[in-house]
């Protein structure tokens, strides 16, 4: 794995002999060269999101140069 994002950027700064300021994310991005197996299917976003219980309203498609109504 390889550590990215903003925590990857203060460590090449300071490395550089550069202080770097405060994260305003506290998560850790990491990247991988391949995908992790698993034989568990997959489910898609929209499943993911309606197992959270959380009311989810699709956004129509929006294509410039369609003609649309302001409200």
């Amino acid at each position: 794995m390889t550590l990215v994002g903003s925590h990857a950027y203060g460590v090449l700064l300071n490395t550089l002999g550069i202080a770097a300021g405060l994260y305003q994310s506290f998560n850790v991005d990491v990247a991988r060269g391949a995908a992790l197996g698993s034989d568990a299917p997959t489910p898609g976003f929209a499943e993911l999101l309606a197992q959270t219980g959380l009311k989810v309203v699709e956004v129509p498609a929006f294509h410039p140069g369609d003609p649309f109504d302001v409200i």
